[in-house]
């Protein structure tokens, strides 16, 4: 799991985030409806799946081993990797650091496993607090 906890995972199958989903402005507690999350989980048969979290009823189970996770994999695919993995850096004159996390996946058609692809990107985010 990577998340902002005191333990900074580096790597992971799941990954926990949150944003100011409603653009309220100035310093504000987290809310409920910024609380977001992707990760590999599993289908009714056991196939690996990715999944996004989706609670929005309170934070108490926003956590990478809640059942808040809801399968948005198309059905034809079979996913066989998914990854997140993070890495900090200092950012020039400042205190602040800037964030990178690198999201790989890998999936096959269900139907022929011969047909498949990866994709990695990377999404960079600043980290004010360290």
């Amino acid at each position: 799991m990577i998340d902002d906890s005191a333990i900074k995972e580096a790597e992971g199958t799941c990954i926990r985030f949150a944003y100011n989903h409603d653009k309220r402005s100035g310093p504000s507690s987290l809310d409920k409806d910024d609380a977001m999350g992707y990760r590999l989980g599993k289908d009714a048969n056991d196939d690996p799946v990715i999944e996004m979290y989706e609670n929005w009823n309170d934070l108490t189970n926003w956590t990478c081993d809640s059942g808040y996770w809801r399968d948005m994999t198309f059905d034809r695919l079979k996913i066989d990797n998914l990854t997140f993995q993070r890495s900090n850096h200092n950012v020039v004159g400042s205190a602040n650091r800037l964030q990178h996390i690198e999201v790989e996946i890998v999936a096959s058609l269900k139907s022929d496993s011969s047909i498949s692809d990866s994709v990695s990107f990377t999404v960079s985010v600043p980290n004010v607090d360290g």
